[in-house]
């Protein structure tokens, strides 16, 4: 579903109220990006976290190195990555380092 001005929100809207506190989309933990499912899906990534505890272990940002590093990695992939349709989704014009001043 489109929202915005011109349809450049994607997104969905809910037919009905859900009260708080109320799960109503579930996401299977495989479909997690973490680094447990990208040490096992990309074995050749946890050797790179593993290599550099200074990026991944005790940099401030350490939490999420490996998911930035792994989401650039396989947005470099393609139409080859599994999560093509997803980075072709999501709308990149939200974030801050797009903004004009």
């Amino acid at each position: 579903m489109a929202f915005g001005r011109n349809g450049e929100l994607i997104g969905m809207a809910a037919s009905r109220d859900i009260p708080p506190m109320t799960a109503f989309v579930f996401v299977p933990q495989k479909l997690h990006i973490n680094e447990d499912n990208i040490r096992a899906r990309a074995p050749y990534m946890g050797e790179l976290f593993d290599r550099r505890p200074d990026l991944f272990k005790a940099h401030d940002d350490a939490i999420y190195m490996p998911m930035i590093i792994y989401i650039w990695h396989e947005q470099l992939k393609g139409k080859d990555s599994f999560w093509f349709p997803y980075f072709e989704c999501i709308n990149t014009c939200d974030m801050p380092y797009m903004w004009t001043d």
